[in-house]
């Protein structure tokens, strides 16, 4: 899930509150920043699943790269908890993307695209990392588009929107170093055919094969790559907020589908 730290519509404190009455446990992973963990009590974080409220797995969803340049993103699941080394990490990767995002909005506005400053602050109000979905919005919010339809290979691709310098192998063995899960979020079937194997020898450890938008077919393909590799496989509804076609509670993950690595020193009250 994600919350208005990234590219999210709702705040924190709205996100919890509604998660409780629907899931035991829910993962807030937002793009390339931790920030949102500021905000979430203890007793969400302490491994203890209370009746009538949701516990919250430290996770992040991080941007990097494979070899052929192509960008995928890094589930990071920590269920220890981040250590003060992945702070840090998180902390450069997150002022590494407000940099890159931000030099996407100069050079679009240099390139005559009516954008003022004030609009896209209205969409990513600084508190967090921002995110070319904010663009976007911002974009529709002035009459440059009428929908987000084609929008990023159109207007917000690497010409203007430099991709990030991370490569993955490097940011799985940052996660896996400092205690986490890692686990490539909602890859094509083609790209992990390709590429996991090259993945799990960096220690990759899941695929997540299981999204609202997925097809039968390429989540058979996506199992089969993990069942080959000895992966386990997750899935995740990326909820982006209340306005957005996934709302909260019509996807979840039944408790017997969940890999036990995912809830090591989970305890129930």
């Amino acid at each position: 899930m994600h919350t208005h730290f990234s590219d999210g519509i709702d705040s924190v404190d709205d996100l919890l509150d509604r998660a409780d009455a629907w899931f035991d446990l829910i993962s807030i992973c937002d793009h390339d920043t931790i920030a949102a963990y500021d905000h979430v009590s203890a007793d969400r974080l302490d491994g203890t699943l209370r009746p009538g409220r949701a516990s919250v797995l430290p996770g992040i969803e991080i941007s990097c790269r494979l070899v052929d340049d192509r960008e995928i993103h890094l589930l990071g699941y920590f269920p220890h908890g981040f250590t003060d080394r992945f702070r840090e990490f998180a902390a450069g990767i997150a002022a590494c993307r407000t940099a890159r995002v931000l030099q996407g909005v100069r050079r679009l506005r240099e390139k005559g695209v009516a954008l003022r400053w004030s609009t896209f602050e209205e969409h990513y109000p600084g508190y967090g990392v921002p995110c070319r979905s904010h663009v976007a919005r911002a974009l529709k919010q002035n009459g440059t588009i009428s929908s987000h339809r084609g929008v990023f290979g159109r207007m917000l691709g690497r010409e203007q929107f430099e991709s990030t310098p991370l490569i993955a192998e490097d940011a799985i063995a940052m996660v896996t170093a400092e205690g986490g899960i890692a686990v490539w979020a909602h890859p094509t079937p083609n790209a992990a055919e390709e590429h996991a194997k090259r993945l799990v020898a960096a220690g990759l450890r899941g695929l997540e094969a299981y999204t609202p938008s997925r097809r039968p077919g390429h989540i058979r393909r996506i199992r089969t790559v993990a069942e080959e590799l000895d992966l386990i496989v997750t899935g995740g509804s990326d909820y982006h907020g209340v306005n957005t076609a996934m709302p909260l509670g019509r996807w979840s993950f039944a408790w017997e589908k969940i890999p036990a690595d995912l809830l090591a020193g989970v305890a129930t009250e």
